[in-house]
C-alpha cells in the first residue's frame, strides 16, 4: 500500500509546486473511480494460472469474469516481451477494469495457489532453457 491523495485536475500545478521535496517520487494521474474489489491474476501464454483478491484479507478466489478479463488483457498485450504476466483487475460499477499490467515476480501471491504459481514458473524456465539449448 502507498499513500495517495486525490487532487482535482485544475489544482494539480499548485499541488506539484507545493511539494518540491518529493520531485523524484512516483505520481499517478488518473480519474477517480469506485473500486469494490481488486484481484491479482497471473497469466501465462494467454491462460489464467492462479490469483486472488488483494491486498487485504480475507483473500478470495478470482471470479470467472475477472479471469476472462485478465486473459483478454494478456491477449491484447501479446506483442509485449512479457510472459508470464501479472494482471491486476478492479471491479468497478462499470465492470472489470485494468489497474496494472507487468512482468511476473513473486510479489503479490496473497491467497493465490502457490503450487500453480511455482508450476507456471517452472514451465516457463524449462521452455526458455529448451529455446536456448535445442537438442
Amino acid at each position: 500500500m502507498f499513500a495517495a491523495t486525490v487532487v482535482a485536475a485544475d489544482e494539480l500545478p499548485s499541488f506539484v509546486a507545493g511539494h518540491p521535496h518529493q520531485h523524484d517520487q512516483l505520481a499517478v494521474v488518473s480519474e477517480v473511480i469506485e473500486i469494490s474489489r481488486e484481484y491479482r491474476c497471473f497469466v501465462r501464454q494467454g491462460a489464467f494460472v492462479c490469483g486472488s483478491s488483494y491486498p487485504l484479507p480475507p483473500h478470495t478466489d478470482v471470479p470467472a469474469e475477472v479471469r476472462g478479463f485478465a486473459e483478454d488483457v494478456a491477449a491484447a498485450a501479446a506483442s509485449l516481451p512479457l510472459d508470464p504476466l501479472t494482471v491486476d483487475v478492479a471491479i468497478t460499477p462499470a465492470g472489470p477494469r485494468l489497474v496494472e499490467l507487468g512482468g511476473v515476480n513473486s510479489w503479490g501471491l496473497y491467497g493465490a495457489d502457490r503450487a500453480a504459481f511455482v508450476a507456471m514458473m517452472e514451465a516457463e524456465a524449462n521452455d526458455r532453457w529448451n529455446l536456448d539449448h535445442p537438442e
